[in-house]
């Protein structure tokens, strides 16, 4: 699948920043965030990085990366890094699956799930 960047510009989508909802957001590489599977975008570099320091004020549902189920996350959901890419679960046992076979559900390049 493409990039979410030309996917969302082809489709002529508009966003409102999560931090500050008065403003759209920019689709861009350099005003988005990814958490998991999940891309958030931003209005402005301080907007991201307000986001960044506390992205569960923010946040209300994240999607698991191993069964897609939609979660609320918190600061104590279980989590694992791949990649450079923080990944949030909504169980200890999607957390366990995605540990044993990390290959089966990363999407390397910033690739959207098919």
């Amino acid at each position: 699948m493409q990039d979410p960047d030309d996917f969302l510009k082809a489709q002529e989508l508009t966003f409102k920043d999560p931090v500050d909802p008065l403003r759209p957001v920019v689709i861009d590489a350099l005003h988005r965030v990814r958490i998991g599977n999940d891309w958030f975008y931003f209005a402005s570099q301080e907007t991201k990085e307000k986001f960044q320091r506390d992205p569960f004020h923010y946040v209300s549902a994240l999607s698991d990366p191993v069964d897609h189920t939609r979660f609320a996350p918190s600061k104590s959901s279980p989590k694992a890094r791949r990649a450079g890419i923080e990944y949030r679960f909504a169980s200890k046992a999607t957390q366990a699956a995605f540990q044993a076979a990390p290959d089966s559900f990363y999407h390397a390049r910033g690739q959207m799930l098919p």
